[in-house]
Formats: structure tokens, C-alpha cells, sequence
């Protein structure tokens, strides 16, 4: 998908990041792309981790949640990697892996975002 992106733009790799590292460090400063490099990561990692459809799902709602909203419930699984991973301080966001946290998450709910990236 990279080499015909850059193929359509009349661009090269060298010129997006002079390093593999360069181009990794501009990639993942796409917040969504990197949430979602995260999770992927870990449970290809997890030998055990047998993926279905529904991972998918998840995939793409955590890249959406995790960066652009303040509070994400979520479930144990993928509540263990974000916050192995550091996404919640990362990205500003409180991650819970259950509903029964969510009320007293509001109650100290700050619009940190809004202050952190205007």
C-alpha cells in the first residue's frame, strides 16, 4: 500500500523520512495509525490470540477512541495492552475496562485535551 501511495504523490521513501526509523517516527505520529500499530503488535505477539472478525471492529474503534475522547471503555484484553502500551498517558485519555467506572470517571473528567492541543 506505501510504495503505490508514494507512487501517486511522485514521492520516495527517502523523501518522507531519511531513516526506516524516520519513516516509522512520521507514520506513527499519526495518533489513529499509532493506536492501531500498537494493538496489532500485541496480539500478534500473543501466540494464543486467535483473531476474528470482531478484532477488526475493535481495531479500528480503539484507533478512533483511544486518541479523540477523553474517557474509553473498553474490555479487559485490550484495557491490559493500551495501558501497557502507555496509549492512555500517551494520548490524554482515560481508559476503563468497565462501565461500572465510568460515572466516577466523569465526576473527575477534566477537558485535558482541549488544553493540551487547543
Amino acid at each position: 500500500m506505501l510504495p503505490r501511495a508514494l507512487g501517486i504523490r511522485a514521492l520516495t521513501l527517502e523523501r518522507v523520512g531519511s531513516s526506516p526509523e524516520a519513516a516509522m517516527a512520521f507514520v506513527r505520529s499519526m495518533p489513529s495509525t499509532d493506536v492501531s500499530i500498537e494493538i496489532k503488535t500485541a496480539w500478534h505477539r500473543n501466540r494464543n490470540k486467535r483473531w476474528t472478525a470482531n478484532d477488526i471492529y475493535d481495531i479500528d474503534a480503539l484507533s478512533l477512541a483511544a486518541p479523540y475522547c477523553d474517557i474509553v471503555v473498553t474490555e479487559k484484553g485490550c484495557h491490559h495492552l493500551l495501558q501497557a502500551a502507555r496509549v492512555d498517558q500517551r494520548m490524554h485519555t482515560t481508559i476503563l475496562r468497565g462501565l461500572d467506572q465510568l460515572p466516577n470517571a466523569i465526576e473527575q473528567w477534566t477537558p485535558r485535551k482541549a488544553e493540551l492541543f487547543g
